[in-house]
């Protein structure tokens, strides 16, 4: 390898915004990179990141990223080739916003002692993904985790938002940002396969998804009602919308209870007897009619899942 190339650490000062009319949409950053002395400080031209397209991970400014740098023959740091990989988060209590002086707490260079660790507490457990797994953890409450257990042949997909928050009644210093579970509303949707995976009677099943939030709503884009609803540019389903769009939607039945509902309806139907044309009813001998009288019809609607 050349002697030329070298390896900082940079603080972010500027951020290629793609909607800028002077962006290329390359997701570039401009950064701060320390020189041979502590009072020589170099703001290098773009640099490039070096994780594909298709992962973005765009640090903030102030954040800190590993640059790469190729520096020409005559060791000019302004025209080099320049790469960044970052941004340097230390722990998960700075996932939203980590600074220089944080990022470098379990490095050589670290400014600050890193904080304790607070994950092995019931509060923090199930907060973030496992070491074992494959994981895309997000800035805020968010993430993706592909799980998969080697020994029960379990594979599982999981994508949560909202799974995390923050320890507002707590006074330990270490336990910032949001690290808290949430076990009171997330959202996620979760994948799971396994031989045997739900074995009761009428629930047998390899493979099973469970869709989990307050409330639930399916929709199509076809539908007249809700469509131009559901196509913002940059929330798709506009919180200023929600309760318009869910207005518009329908309860859907619960199966069970509306299986009741049919059965007294059917008995009642062929319960229905006359002593000749005209005349009422001949009693209530099966009960039908009074268990139908008095069945909570709304009873048999989801409060929670609606659709389009």
């Amino acid at each position: 390898m050349s002697n030329n190339f070298s390896i900082n650490i940079g603080t972010v000062r500027e951020v290629e915004s793609i909607y800028s009319e002077e962006s290329y949409g390359g997701l570039r950053i401009r950064a701060e990179v320390a020189g041979d002395n502590a009072e020589n400080v170099n703001l290098i031209p773009w640099a490039f990141p070096l994780l594909p397209k298709v992962f973005q991970s765009v640090p903030k400014v102030g954040e800190a990223v590993f640059v790469f740098m190729q520096e020409d023959k005559g060791g000019d740091k302004q025209s080099s080739q320049r790469y960044y990989l970052g941004p340097i988060i230390s722990q998960p209590q700075y996932f939203s916003d980590c600074s220089k002086k944080d990022s470098t707490s379990l490095l050589m260079s670290r400014i600050l002692k890193p904080l304790q660790q607070i994950f092995n507490s019931d509060n923090t457990r199930g907060a973030f993904p496992n070491s074992e797994d494959v994981a895309v953890v997000g800035r805020g409450r968010e993430d993706i985790t592909l799980k998969y257990d080697n020994t029960t042949k379990k594979s599982e997909i999981d994508l949560r938002a909202g799974i995390r928050g923050e320890a507002t009644n707590s006074d330990n210093p270490n336990i910032i940002g949001n690290v808290i579970f949430n076990g009171t509303d997330p959202a996620y949707i979760q994948l799971k396969y396994k031989q045997g995976l739900a074995t009761g009677e009428k629930h047998q099943a390899n493979s099973i998804i469970n869709l989990v939030a307050n409330r639930i709503n399916i929709m199509s884009n076809k539908d007249e009602d809700i469509a131009h609803n559901l196509k913002d540019k940059d929330t798709l389903v506009t919180e200023s919308k929600m309760d318009e769009v869910m207005d518009k939607l329908h309860p859907i039945p619960k199966g069970d209870d509306l299986v009741v509902l049919l059965e007294l309806m059917r008995g009642a139907i062929l319960h229905h007897v006359h002593p000749w044309a005209g005349m009422e009813q001949c009693g209530d001998w099966s009960g039908h009619i009074m268990a139908l009288q008095g069945f909570p019809i709304e009873k048999i609607l989801s409060e929670y899942v609606r659709i389009s």
